[in-house]
């Protein structure tokens, strides 16, 4: 056991040394066949070494060898998770330098990779549960690892992948004519998803060619993410004023517009969809405390809408993103895409385009219904609220303020709930 400690000090010498001077190197690749470093090589030659030798021993007493490799399981977990905070660290100063974030991403999943192999060396399933809980759970935050890189590199490139987002909408702007099935609208889809597709397909080839293949998962799980709720948010959720308002909601979702109700309407007229409600011209900004709802000015003045043509178009052009995700079955599985959050939230958005404000109302009642939000409510009671004053009627309710009649709007609704659920 004295052995073992000593062990420890020495491996994370060897860690620190190889790390730092594939460091001042710039993490070469061990070859032109492998896409990872020389220092992950160097610190599991040592680590499969001092495995070697513990075998070696040919401890008679199984329970001595089952302490062995406890206490050398715990080196693993070590020394490993101290190589993978040092690329964390490290990880901000190269991200924008693909090649290299690339090859620190793969020294991690090779981590993984050589740490399965040690396991299975050290007795796999057979192992003490002790030992293999170690083991399992230190996969476990390497995989933790892995993901958080994967998000800070793709974070990285939000800023171009919004530029392109923001010449795919003013393309799709200028679309217009009647509504045509998705059949027919193949050049304007190709037009419109042209500056993006460049985007996405340099970048998926480049990530392809430099990334292990489970590092490439990860990017383009994340890269997906990114690209539908910035298409969400930049294209379908206008009129929010994207310079002030996102900024202030970085991880805005159609639920958000459930929050963006004002405490100060003025000549609202009627409304038959969402799409004349997303055309009401308002003044000033909104600010969302995370709980609460804190409004400090008020929206912006609306600027587009998007027509039935053109949502089709969006629709057809998502099936086109899915594809190149997908990449012939090299990519994405083609389920992930349908469980996916951030595509059924747009999916969402652009069928509230169409609907008449009784059906919105019934949306989100069955929303609140289905999932137990308070906000949902909030909404309905605010829509029922637009439609209601706009009605000349002569009761007290028509004398109250917007902001007093959807406040009582709300109560109401929040009692009928109570009683009908």
């Amino acid at each position: 056991m004295d052995w073992l400690n000593e062990n420890d000090e020495h491996s994370m010498d060897i860690l620190r040394n190889a790390y730092n001077r594939d460091k001042s190197d710039n993490f070469p690749q061990t070859s032109e066949h492998t896409k990872f470093s020389n220092s992950v090589v160097d610190v599991f030659t040592q680590l499969n070494e001092a495995l070697k030798l513990l075998k070696q021993m040919d401890c008679p007493n199984p329970e001595v060898f089952a302490d062995m490799m406890k206490r050398f399981s715990k080196t693993l977990n070590k020394v490993l998770l101290a190589y993978a905070d040092m690329v964390q660290k490290d990880f901000g100063k190269f991200v924008s330098n693909e090649k290299l974030a690339c090859i620190l991403m793969n020294n991690v999943q090779q981590l993984r990779v050589q740490l399965e192999k040690i396991y299975e060396n050290m007795g796999g399933p057979n192992l003490d549960p002790a030992a293999n809980t170690v083991l399992t759970n230190l996969q476990k935050k390497l995989n933790a690892v892995l993901d958080k890189l994967a998000a800070q590199f793709a974070d990285s490139l939000i800023p171009k992948i919004h530029e392109h987002m923001n010449t795919l909408a003013a393309i799709l702007c200028r679309i217009k004519g009647p509504q045509l099935q998705k059949s027919q609208l193949a050049g304007e889809v190709d037009a419109v998803l042209e500056p993006l597709m460049e985007l996405l397909e340099d970048k998926l080839q480049q990530y392809a060619s430099q990334c292990e293949k489970t590092v490439l998962k990860y990017l383009l799980k994340e890269l997906w993410k990114i690209t539908i709720s910035s298409m969400e948010k930049i294209v379908v959720l206008p009129p929010l004023d994207n310079k002030a308002l996102l900024k202030q909601l970085p991880n805005a979702k159609i639920g958000d517009v459930t929050k963006l109700m004002s405490s100060h309407l003025k000549d609202v007229k009627s409304m038959s969809s969402v799409k004349e409600m997303m055309t009401i011209q308002k003044k000033e900004n909104i600010v969302l405390d995370e709980r609460s709802f804190c409004f400090k000015d008020m929206a912006r003045e609306c600027e587009r809408s998007l027509t039935p043509k053109q949502c089709t178009v969006l629709d057809a052009a998502l099936d086109a993103i899915k594809e190149c995700f997908h990449a012939g079955g090299q990519g994405l599985k083609k389920s992930f895409f349908e469980k996916s959050p951030e595509l059924q939230s747009l999916k969402y958005a652009l069928s509230l385009y169409t609907q008449t404000t009784e059906q919105l109302i019934k949306t989100f009642i069955t929303s609140q219904k289905q999932q137990g939000v308070v906000i949902f409510a909030v909404l309905s009671a605010f829509l029922k609220c637009l439609v209601s004053q706009n009605a000349a009627d002569t009761n007290e309710l028509s004398k109250l303020s917007p902001l007093d009649y959807l406040l009582n709007e709300i109560k109401l609704f929040q009692r009928f709930w109570i009683d009908a659920f």
